[in-house]
């Protein structure tokens, strides 16, 4: 009976040594585990795509561009972000005073908040809204350099996928609606009051450097 007894607590014991070593390396990766997707503190995003915008007349183009921000996480739900983008539109129908086949540039200032979906994963959904300022600039058919400026609001959505904590690939599309409220023509300033709508669809890589 004593020995019965014995033999059942050495069995216990055994199996008690085999576990402890299991259960502290498991405590020990989840204690050492880096959130696959944590957006807080600053970043930096690179990012480039292609841009269609109309305007009010019927006319319309589409062309490419480059873009950066620099943002920083509240949390892993919220960021705030600054940014610029600017391409060449150089398909369509041009713009009132663009000489035949030429291009003109269009630049957007950002200015916004993002809100991202399952923080605790390596693909994070996303939407975001901001207020832009928007610029165009061209030399008319007399080579008179001629810029345009206005505001806008964007509304827009994406996904980032986390390659490493530190790295993050994007793709997102944005729709800004607005317009040209003011115009420089060979120096001399005028009214103007354009309606622009843009959509904007990009790809880029963000950096996470305090990860």
């Amino acid at each position: 009976m004593h020995a019965h007894r014995s033999h059942k607590l050495a069995g216990l014991l055994l199996v008690a040594a085999l576990a402890t070593p299991a259960w502290a390396c498991a405590q020990a990766d989840d204690a050492g585990a880096v959130d696959p997707s944590n957006t807080r503190g600053f970043f930096l995003n690179l990012r480039t795509g292609g841009s269609g915008v109309g305007f009010e007349g019927d006319r319309d183009g589409t062309g490419g561009g480059f873009g950066a921000r620099l943002g920083y996480g509240l949390s892993e739900r919220w960021t705030l972000f600054a940014g610029a983008e600017g391409g060449m539109i150089s398909e369509g129908d041009g713009f009132d005073g663009l000489p035949e086949d030429d291009d003109y540039g269009l630049l957007f200032l950002d200015l916004g908040a993002r809100m991202h979906f399952r923080t605790d994963a390596r693909l994070l959904p996303f939407v975001e809204g901001s207020v832009n300022v928007v610029g165009l600039w061209f030399d008319d058919t007399e080579d008179r350099e001629t810029t345009y400026g206005g505001a806008a609001a964007s509304l827009g959505g994406g996904v980032l996928w986390f390659a490493t904590p530190t790295v993050a690939l994007e793709a997102s599309g944005i729709f800004s609606a607005g317009a040209l409220m003011d115009a420089e023509v060979d120096g001399i300033d005028q009214d103007a009051d354009l309606k622009v709508a843009s959509v904007r669809l990009q790809v880029g890589i963000s950096i996470y450097p305090n990860r």
